[in-house]
């Protein structure tokens, strides 16, 4: 579903911990403007190489893997 939305491209901070998500792969893209993403808490396994598309990127927290 969240790949589905086209304003996450316009959101700096994203936070999406403790939602039981398996993967992001599919929102990178959305989220090229992101400068703080919070994936913590969540079923993800590895980060996958789509994350190259978070240009922005400055902060991850990636707790819990």
């Amino acid at each position: 579903m969240l790949q589905k939305c086209q304003s996450l491209s316009n959101l700096r901070v994203v936070n999406i911990s403790n939602n039981f998500i398996k993967g992001i792969s599919s929102i990178c893209k959305s989220l090229c403007n992101v400068e703080r993403l919070d994936i913590s808490s969540n079923l993800i396994k590895e980060i996958p190489d789509e994350v190259s598309y978070l240009v922005s990127l400055n902060v991850l927290n990636a707790q819990d893997f």
